[in-house]
């Protein structure tokens, strides 16, 4: 029932959950249903059920009202949704601006990238940043890395000398873009 609303985008009324296979035995017995879409912008973003005895008479000539009242549930979950990517944005925005503020302010190398990641870390919800720097014959090295530990950023080992050739850092030093290895993929890259 909840499928065929979900599916057609239209309001679906059972007069007894005891007659239909799909609802019998879940709904209480003498119970009428009513499974209304939820819409934004004429998409399907859930369905709302409604039960009620069936001796209720004025059930389904209340479907407008409650269609209305589950055309604005669906706009206010759509808000909140729209709200939690707000700010999730709004979290990386500040980071990059706190970024930008710590490069202009930190004078040693080592003080700076330790800033950037804890930043990053609390920005990105990520669990470790590895650094690297450029050495005097023009090579990349291990810096510095930092791993979350029960919710505290701690120092961690870096990338052992002869695992940085073959990390995907490397690869985005020598050909100067941007990679990222996905979650839960398997890539000899991989640092």
């Amino acid at each position: 029932m909840a499928g065929l609303a979900w599916s057609t985008a239209t309001t679906q009324y059972i007069n007894d959950s005891d007659s239909n296979p799909l609802t019998k035995g879940f709904w209480a017995s003498g119970t009428q249903l009513l499974a209304v879409p939820l819409l934004v912008d004429a998409s399907v973003i859930g369905v709302a059920v409604l039960g009620a005895p069936n001796d209720l008479e004025n059930f389904t000539t209340s479907t407008g009202l409650v269609s209305s009242l589950a055309n604005l549930a669906a706009i206010a979950i759509a808000n909140a949704k729209s709200q939690e990517l707000i700010r999730s944005e709004l979290k990386r925005t500040r980071a990059l601006s706190e970024i930008s503020r710590q490069v202009s302010q930190f004078k040693k190398s080592d003080a700076l990238m330790t800033s950037v990641s804890k930043t990053l870390m609390d920005a990105m919800d990520i669990c470790r940043t590895s650094s690297l720097m450029v050495n005097d014959d023009g090579e990349l090295q291990p810096f510095a890395a930092w791993q979350r530990i029960d919710g505290e950023v701690k120092v961690a080992a870096t990338i052992p000398d002869e695992l940085v050739k073959e990390a995907i850092s490397n690869w985005c030093f020598e050909h100067n873009e941007c990679a990222q290895i996905p979650r839960n993929h398997d890539d000899p890259r991989e640092s």
